[in-house]
């Protein structure tokens, strides 16, 4: 399974990827989406938001993982980030291991 550190540097890469996108409205939606890869098997998904209104940009990320490690396990992660002028606003990140908060 791969790591918490190796999650967030996917959530990083993905909003690196985000913030690139060029945006030429005021209002802008962009969405990427992933299939994370541990030992040539697919174990999961990342889909990435970045949702730009005006002077605020919301960034949101939900990543599911299915694997085996010792047994079977399923972990989500729900991350919600909301900048506004440049300025961190709203940070918040739901966890849960086999439908569970963690």
């Amino acid at each position: 399974m791969p790591s918490t550190n190796q999650l967030l540097g996917i959530f990083i890469f993905a909003m690196t990827l985000l913030s690139a996108a060029p945006n030429t409205v005021n209002t802008s939606k962009n969405t990427l989406n992933f299939t994370i890869i541990n030992k040539d098997k697919a174990i999961g998904t990342l889909k990435a938001t970045k949702v730009v209104n005006g002077s605020k940009i919301h960034y949101q990320s939900i990543t599911t993982i299915k694997t085996r490690v010792i047994k079977e396990i399923e972990v989500d992660y729900k991350y919600d980030v909301v900048f506004e002028d440049n300025l961190l606003k709203k940070a918040s990140v739901i966890i849960g291991v086999d439908d569970k908060p963690y």
